[in-house]
């Protein structure tokens, strides 16, 4: 016995001199230009602040918060141990991070390090519940045989440990797990605990949004970003420490040095007892949590209050108006600029409204429109947005002197944008959907230019892990962005590639600069002319005149990615297919030939010619929009 004793007890010291060791994986930044003097009140109060992140007495599950100063020489900072650390090898390994940000980012007053088991952050700025997806690093590894095949797994495993770290308590927002079925797949998902369940969503989101662009096929990837990190691998690289909680496991015993043998003896077979039974109790497998038992609830905003902040929906503050609804700009008291979406009065229940409201809320992704909350008093109904400073996408496309600001890499990254919202939407959200109505009036751009999806109101909602289901409701999309199947003696039937179809589209407006009913007079539109010029082998003169000093083969490239979209159903890809082949610096697939757009194939009279498909659609569009976010059946 005594020689097990010791044997375990050699692995635990090795264990943390392993720890302390420099981490071959460490990744800093030191995220802007702003210096301080070594002397000044600053770096006094930094070099303070770092001395007692790692020894504050409360190990709270390795997370630490402290401010040190007063403005405007405040220094904050948080000190992050990986969720299956121990307490002292977690100590080590933040001493060691304090250590090397100190002396690669000695003179910067905000830093951010990732070692392979903790994370250290500080900043002059407010930094404790503020979340923050930048600066972002990836590490990636290996090659899958079956490409498919892996991330479909993978994907299942990342959106159930994303539900159970966002929902996690104020000390720990850490999930970690595996797949049961080959291939095995390891993988952990962390916020810091500070966050709410919505913003530790949101930053996971936009972790694994990067793992989908940067490691598809990749056996092993680590995303890390200041407020969250997603990682897995192929082989175990954690400690199975969510059987037991943390704070549990006894903490070293301190201030005698003549503890009895048997006291040691019994601290250290404890210790086995539990190691045993966390590799041989079986791991149950996890499913992604049901929409009913998510908790995030939106807020509800005081009608005067939304009053107040939109000056009365003063006409000065209106931002735009369609049919069913007036968008006005507004401020918070806290100083917060929104959107307030203001739906017409309707038959819609205060339930159903409710209903709409928290699936919606429930969608956070960078590439879509946040929803703050809402108000529902007497006859009004409003929608409480994020607020988008650059406006839609269709006012720079198709305006002479503001198309210019969008050169080939914005239109690029546009484009990609939507492409990683879409699939968000289609696989990763925990409410799956199809957007049903994807426009360029539907794609605001913030002020860098980032596309955010917005109006969710036609929005038809998916089963579980179902790519396509049906519905009773209406489906009013919009002249040229509908998919014929659709748009024409519609069965009900609802399908993800519905919105692949509208994306097609939306990429060849891009690209062209053309509206996507142009020509409409002599039956032929944006469809038909992309695929005339395309089987003429002229697209050239296709694409928008100010684009003509861009990259020649990535622009073919996405028009030809555009026509894949656009095909029958049948042959149409999938949005996931579609944002591989859209990575042209990483993507080596030779993409398939086109087969005609859908809505120039007459199969058996079940389309009609395109003149009779752009007039069906357009009177169409005159119908009221009564569709809202509902769950559909297949």
């Amino acid at each position: 016995m005594a020689g097990y004793l010791l044997i375990l007890s050699l692995v635990f010291l090795l264990n943390l001199s392993c720890a302390a060791e420099t981490d071959p994986s460490f990744q800093y930044n030191c995220l802007s230009n702003e210096i301080f003097i070594a002397s000044s009140a600053y770096g006094a109060n930094l070099r303070l602040l770092l001395t007692q992140l790692s020894s504050v007495e409360d190990f709270n599950y390795g997370f630490s918060s402290i401010s040190i100063g007063g403005s405007p020489n405040k220094v904050n900072a948080i000190g992050l141990c990986r969720g299956d650390q121990m307490e002292g090898a977690c100590r080590i390994c933040l001493n060691q991070t304090i250590s090397e940000l100190q002396r690669r980012c000695s003179d910067y007053k905000k830093a951010v390090g990732w070692s392979d088991f903790c994370m250290v952050r500080y900043s002059s700025n407010e930094i404790f519940g503020v979340v923050e997806t930048y600066p972002s690093d990836v590490l990636y590894s290996g090659n899958a045989s079956d490409f498919d095949g892996f991330n479909h797994v993978l994907s299942s495993l990342l959106n159930d440990l994303t539900s159970r770290a966002a929902s996690g308590g104020p000390f720990r927002k850490f999930a970690a797990g595996s797949t049961e079925s080959f291939p095995r797949i390891y993988a952990l998902e962390q916020c810091t605990p500070d966050l709410s369940l919505l913003d530790c969503s949101f930053c996971l989101a936009t972790a694994i949004e990067r793992i989908e662009t940067s490691c598809y096929g990749r056996t092993g990837c680590r995303v890390v970003q200041p407020s969250c990190n997603v990682r897995y691998e192929i082989n175990p690289f954690f400690a199975a420490v969510d059987v037991i909680p943390q704070q549990s496991l006894p903490h070293p015993v301190q201030g005698n040095d003549n503890i009895s043998a048997y006291s040691v003896a019994g601290i250290l077979l404890f210790v086995i007892a539990i190691s045993l039974c966390i590799f041989l109790i079986p791991r149950k497998r996890s499913t992604v949590k049901a929409p009913s038992e998510l908790h995030t609830v939106p807020q509800q905003f005081d009608l005067q209050v939304i009053r107040r902040a939109t000056d009365n929906f003063s006409a000065k503050n209106k931002l735009g108006e369609g049919h069913f609804a007036t968008v006005f700009k507004g401020t918070l008291l806290d100083g917060r600029a929104i959107a307030v979406k203001r739906l017409e009065p309707s038959k819609q229940s205060d339930s159903e409204f409710k209903n709409e409201v928290n699936s919606a809320a429930q969608l956070q992704h960078r590439n879509l429109v946040r929803l703050y909350g809402f108000c529902s008093e007497g006859n009004e109904r409003l929608l409480i947005l994020e607020f988008v400073p650059g406006g839609s996408l269709d006012h720079f496309l198709f305006d002479q002197s503001k198309r210019m600001q969008l050169d080939w890499k914005k239109r690029r990254e546009i484009i990609r944008g939507v492409a990683s919202g879409l699939l968000y939407l289609h696989k990763h959200s925990h409410f799956r959907m199809v957007h049903c109505d994807l426009k360029t009036s539907n794609i605001l751009l913030d002020k860098n230019m980032n596309p955010k999806i917005a109006d969710f109101g036609g929005a038809k909602l998916l089963k579980g892990d179902e790519s396509q289901g049906s519905s009773a409701e209406p489906y009013t999309g919009t002249p040229g962005y509908t998919a014929p199947e659709y748009a024409v003696n519609w069965d009900g039937r609802i399908s993800v590639k519905a919105d692949v179809y509208s994306f097609g589209v939306l990429i060849l407006v891009i690209v062209s600069g053309r509206e996507a009913t142009d020509h409409c007079s002599d039956g032929k539109s944006i469809h038909s002319t992309a695929w005339e010029n395309w089987t003429n082998k002229t697209i050239s003169g296709f694409i928008d005149p100010t684009l003509r000093e861009g990259p020649t083969n990535e622009i073919f490239r996405c028009i030809h990615i555009g026509l894949l979209c656009i095909q029958e159903d049948k042959v149409r890809p999938k949005i996931d297919s579609v944002v591989k082949n859209l990575n042209y610096d990483r993507s080596t697939t030779t993409l398939p030939e086109p087969e005609p757009p859908a809505v120039l194939v007459k199969q058996e009279g079940h389309y009609p010619p395109p003149s009779y498909f752009l007039k069906q659609i357009a009177s169409s569009s005159e119908k009221p929009n009564q569709a809202s976010i509902r769950k559909v059946d297949k």
